[in-house]
């Protein structure tokens, strides 16, 4: 096992930013700044679960937590980094959220590939179940006060699968923008919700973009 920022990961976990705690965290400190005790994230793309985790814990555990993980192996490993730390108030959900319910094409080199996307590349393509914001939280009746979304180019069509609940709770959005055409595809789901873009920043991998209703 391994400390990353205080927590606990696996040794399966070999992304040296995780290990050394320093992963992003100008972002984290943004999100940090925005997010209050007593909210539900939903964490889309969660990865192995490292901004999951660090979120608990950086509110004591009165951060709720759900990731949204499709990658298999990948899922596997945020399974066990939540269990190797219990007190934190994390969940996985081992599917995607897209603009339809059903199963799709992930594109994944192996656990723990960052990178994992729809879009086709140069790597095996495993199936992955993928379900609408909407199907979800309708299912799972707990209203999300935020989305943190990672999604390699499709967080699009995260919100466009979500237009009752971005209409119903007005969750905050932030996501890592991998292009010109991911950005313009989320402006135009929130715009006309009322949401502006009110944070911007330069990011490891990306630009990251908050959008809040005034």
């Amino acid at each position: 096992m391994v400390c990353g920022n205080g927590f606990l990961m696996s040794r399966s976990t070999t992304n040296a930013a995780y290990i050394s705690g320093v992963n992003e965290r100008a972002y984290m400190r943004l999100l940090a700044s925005l997010i209050r005790p007593g909210q539900t994230v939903y964490n889309v793309g969660a990865n192995v679960g490292y901004l999951a985790l660090w979120l608990s814990r950086r509110f004591g555990g009165l951060v709720r937590v759900v990731g949204f993980e499709p990658e298999p192996g990948t899922a596997s490993m945020m399974a066990d980094n939540i269990a190797l730390n219990p007190s934190l108030l994390v969940s996985l959900e081992p599917v995607g959220l897209g603009n339809f319910d059903g199963v799709a094409t992930l594109y994944s080199s192996g656990a723990g590939d960052g990178a994992a996307a729809l879009a086709p590349r140069d790597a095996p393509g495993v199936a992955v179940q993928l379900v609408r914001l909407d199907t979800y939280q309708a299912a799972a009746g707990t209203k999300p006060d935020w989305l943190i979304v990672d999604v390699e180019g499709f967080a699009g069509d995260v919100m466009a699968g979500g237009l009752e609940t971005i209409r119903e709770c007005r969750p905050a959005v932030a996501a890592e923008i991998h292009s010109p055409e991911e950005r313009a595809a989320i402006s135009d789901v929130l715009l006309p919700f009322g949401y502006i873009a009110a944070h911007e920043l330069d990011g490891i991998w990306g630009n990251h973009v908050v959008w809040l209703v005034p």
